[in-house]
């Protein structure tokens, strides 16, 4: 029996699912249920950002190297995910949902790689099978 909160846990599935590097996880509860997860950017990579938009120039992808994914702990979706997880914690359907919630991040920030958008459209299709 573990006494991790349901947080703890949440950011344990997020951190073994996704494997990115300079990522952090954590995990919060906003006031909202709407959003899943969020991408917080350093200063230096939100200013570059602004930058890059007037000189409509892409930004390097190694600016993305250090970035915080708050995770929303009262998302009906996160808590989906976790309750996958307890029933199932090998289903490779937690790592294409974490993933997912990912890229959403990512797209909600403008962030997400041009490379990326043919995986993320493809786990789309993935995840609307999921339902059946």
């Amino acid at each position: 029996v573990t006494n991790k909160t349901s947080n703890q846990i949440i950011e344990e599935i997020f951190r073994h699912n996704l494997k990115v590097d300079g990522l952090t996880i954590k995990v919060e509860n906003l006031k909202t249920e709407e959003v899943p997860a969020m991408v917080i950017l350093s200063e230096q990579m939100r200013r570059f950002k602004e930058l890059t938009a007037l000189y409509e120039r892409k930004a390097p992808t190694d600016l993305m190297q250090e970035h915080t994914l708050v995770v929303n702990g009262n998302s009906k979706i996160i808590k989906l995910i976790k309750s996958k997880f307890e029933l199932s914690p090998g289903n490779e359907q937690i790592t294409t949902l974490c993933e997912h919630v990912y890229d959403l991040a990512l797209i909600s920030q403008g962030t997400l790689p041009n490379e990326k958008m043919q995986k993320f459209v493809e786990r789309s299709t993935k995840l609307l099978l999921f339902m059946n």
